[in-house]
């Protein structure tokens, strides 16, 4: 995940069109009311100095005591008037009118950027957008757009509508599942005009053994029915059948495809169901979200494959699933 001088730095280059760059912590003496809450750093605007006040993300002063601290601040560490700006995550709607009434500059990366001394006030993002709240438990269009991230399935700039356009969403979608992505910090997204763009928190890796705990088997429900009672062009390759085609596992006697469950209700749910493995049957997996989008040559995708598979207590599949896994290319 991009630390937070890096966004101030690469958000502020974009909106003012000059070079910024981030400078280490001062070791000015401070005291303790102000060390304990607040850091302060160098920063360079277009070569000329500045810094930054790094604001806690919790228990913020109000408005006046605010105004107060930044004033001893600037006392403190010879700042000129106009060279500081508050630096912070998020800011409540009332404290950001609050601090362009008293004029005291502030940067909120990719959202806010009020300083008058650079001649600077834009807004990049609706004043009432908080920051997103973490989730127990991803909903199937979050999963599905962090598995597409992690394998890099995304447009190489991926938008808000490009995103909704490659997995088959309404941007509506996507930036509700993106909302709970970046509450649990496993995607970041960044707003420039009009735009919203969209990023891994960190490395795909490290990001998949994180997110883990709140990723669900998309497989909702499994069905039988007669092959041929199915379109040829149907389905995606999946269960032990592309288990077998990632690992070295054999192939399982009846094939396994996968559908979204909603496709299958409003296109196929007229096709009869048989109870038991017949000649020419077939097993089809009714998913939470539809598996096209980010399968792989017809094969369902490894990250999904294992999402779906890693309960089974089959030793033959574990060892399966772990030479697999061992593949993916991160």
């Amino acid at each position: 995940m991009r630390t937070l001088a890096e966004r101030v730095q690469t958000y502020a280059t974009e909106v003012t069109g000059l070079p910024v760059t981030w400078g280490a912590r001062l070791s000015v003496r401070l005291p303790q009311y102000l060390s304990s809450r607040y850091e302060v750093h160098a920063i360079r605007v277009d070569g000329l100095e500045q810094h930054a006040i790094l604001l806690p993300d919790k228990d913020l002063p109000s408005p006046t005591v605010l105004d107060k601290h930044v004033r001893q601040l600037a006392e403190l560490i010879g700042a000129v008037q106009g060279g500081y700006c508050l630096v912070a995550e998020n800011l409540p709607p009332y404290l950001r009118r609050r601090l362009v009434q008293l004029k005291i500059p502030f940067v909120i990366p990719g959202r806010q950027m009020y300083w008058p001394a650079l001649g600077m006030w834009q807004t990049h993002q609706r004043a009432g957008r908080l920051r997103p709240e973490p989730v127990e438990s991803l909903g199937p269009a979050a999963q599905q757009l962090f598995i597409a991230a992690v394998l890099g399935k995304l447009p190489s700039t991926a938008t808000l509508t490009s995103t909704a356009e490659r997995l088959g969403y309404s941007a509506m979608s996507v930036s509700r599942a993106l909302k709970e992505l970046e509450g649990c910090g496993l995607l970041v997204s960044r707003q420039v005009g009009r735009r919203r763009s969209l990023e891994l928190g960190g490395q795909p890796k490290a990001l998949w053994e994180d997110a883990l705990p709140r990723l669900q088997n998309p497989v909702a429900n499994t069905i039988r029915v007669l092959k041929r009672d199915l379109p040829s062009e149907v389905g995606t390759v999946a269960g032990e059948s592309a288990l077998a085609r990632y690992s070295l596992l054999s192939e399982p006697p009846e094939p396994t495809l996968a559908m979204a469950s909603r496709e299958w209700n409003r296109r196929y749910r007229k096709i009869p169901t048989i109870p038991a493995m017949d000649d020419d049957s077939c097993q089809v997996e009714l998913w939470c979200y539809p598996p096209e989008p980010t399968a792989e040559h017809g094969r369902v995708d490894r990250l999904s494959l294992f999402l779906s598979q890693r309960k089974n207590p089959d030793e033959r599949v574990q060892l399966a699933l772990d030479e697999m896994m061992e593949q993916l290319a991160w």
